[in-house]
């Protein structure tokens, strides 16, 4: 039996990559501990200057949302009181920030829309955007 009112949910990832930083000066620079900091160990991939070497990476895994742009705002809101300072070490340290969105349900439960004042937010960052959904909840809404 399907709910009445679908809940969907959205995994949101805020991550720094680059070849060389310390991450824990960006956890102290941005007063966050990441929830995962990835290094490239592969051959193929470790110092192969076509790959980041170093990501940071903080995630709010499945959170409920109704719209992209909430959770976009709810990202950005741990990080905007330091976004100068992020900015100017992503800069120092020759960094991409990038902000990533998973869909956990589909456009029956969520809103695919994101608010000139979240763009001007996000835009301030610099970062890039990827939004993917996850197949297993298309057209089933919440599982």
């Amino acid at each position: 039996m399907t709910s009445p009112n679908p809940k969907a949910s959205i995994s949101t990832t805020f991550s720094l990559g680059g070849m060389d930083f310390d991450p824990d000066e960006f956890s102290r620079l941005v007063g966050v501990k990441p929830t995962k900091v990835w290094r490239a160990w592969a051959s193929g991939v470790k110092n192969n200057t076509s790959f980041e070497q170093i990501v940071w990476r903080y995630d709010l895994k499945r959170r409920l949302h109704w719209s992209i742009d909430d959770a976009i705002r709810e990202m950005l809101d741990h990080f905007n009181g330091q976004r100068v300072e992020i900015i100017s070490f992503a800069k120092q340290h020759i960094c991409s920030l990038q902000l990533r969105c998973r869909l956990h349900g589909d456009e029956t439960v969520i809103v695919y829309q994101i608010e000139q004042l979240t763009i001007k937010q996000f835009a301030a960052f610099g970062c890039s955007f990827s939004l993917t959904i996850d197949p297993r909840a298309y057209g089933k809404g919440q599982r």
